[in-house]
């Protein structure tokens, strides 16, 4: 990596904590305004990680370590941190209806040629899919394996 696509890639990295930091300052906002809640432990546990990468990161930096090894623990961080945010903001849009967009990531997922209909197939004949322990599936995991009478094609059907 050249001098000057180093210096480049240290300032995307750093410009992409804004974003990131906004996200976090709308979540914190919601949750200190509304009855929004989160769970501590899974959040906190997660948040610590992604801060720990955080700190080697910028401590690799400040001793001039590898750069790969720099943006990696980053950009690890960033993206650990992100989910966390990111994952319960979608519940924050549900609640204000929003409108969300499943049929229009569902028709782009059809054209670069992920079909979920695949997925809940299987699901819906494994016989193995119905033995799995409810605690360890997702809810719309253990909604398909569960009932897959409602499901047609990947989309919930009312």
């Amino acid at each position: 990596m050249g001098d000057s696509e180093a210096t480049f890639a240290w300032r995307m990295f750093n410009l992409n904590w804004l974003p990131i930091v906004l996200m976090g300052a709308m979540l914190l906002g919601v949750v200190v305004c509304t009855d929004f809640s989160l769970e501590p432990v899974g959040f906190g546990v997660t948040i610590a990680i992604g801060i720990s990468l955080v700190l080697i990161a910028y401590g690799s930096a400040c001793t001039f370590a590898d750069l790969k090894l720099i943006f990696w623990f980053g950009s690890t961080a960033q993206l650990i941190i992100t989910a966390a945010i990111v994952g319960p903001l979608s519940y924050v849009g549900n609640a204000l209806s929003w409108p969300l967009q499943d049929q229009t990531l569902l028709l782009i997922d059809r054209a670069i040629g992920l079909d979920p209909s695949i997925d809940c197939s299987l699901c819906k004949r494994s016989q193995l899919a119905r033995e799995i322990p409810e605690q360890w599936l997702w809810p719309h995991q253990m909604a398909i394996t569960r009932h897959p009478h409602h499901f047609n094609d990947g989309v919930a059907v009312d």
